[in-house]
């Protein structure tokens, strides 16, 4: 196996209630439990971020079916770099939700959820995810 990870952005296609979060939560466990896969979903309405560590093969085949799902658009492979150890390794998928109220204190927020990458630098770019997907470590569901 080669442990990879990978992490995408998307906007939402319409409302998400908290009810369908459960559910894309739910749903993604079970599969990500089956497949060896871990990794972390946060949504600040309408943008979803995700990361996804696992089996190469296997997560770019979910990427691939990710990408196609019509309740999203916009979705932009941000990070795509093979790895030795998982950030996430006892998440088969954590997940928090960003509201206004909180985003502000999250270092890193507007960067990437608001202005995307400014530097293509791998060593940067694996610096700023690392430093704001650790931001949720302690705080997911």
């Amino acid at each position: 196996m080669q442990l990879h990870t990978l992490l995408y952005t998307s906007a939402a296609n319409f409302k998400i209630e908290q009810s369908h979060l459960l559910s894309i939560l739910k749903t993604a466990r079970e599969f990500n439990t089956e497949h060896n896969i871990t990794g972390l979903l946060l949504y600040h309405a309408p943008t979803f971020m995700q990361a996804l560590e696992g089996d190469r093969d296997i997560i770019f085949k979910l990427f691939k079916k990710i990408a196609l799902d019509e309740r999203h658009t916009s979705v932009d492979l941000t990070y795509d770099e093979p790895i030795t150890t998982r950030m996430f390794p006892n998440w088969s998928m954590g997940f928090h939700l960003i509201d206004d109220s909180n985003a502000s204190t999250i270092e890193g927020f507007s960067l990437f959820l608001k202005d995307g990458f400014k530097d293509n630098s791998i060593e940067i770019k694996q610096t700023l995810i690392s430093t704001f997907l650790l931001n949720f470590k302690d705080e997911v569901t």
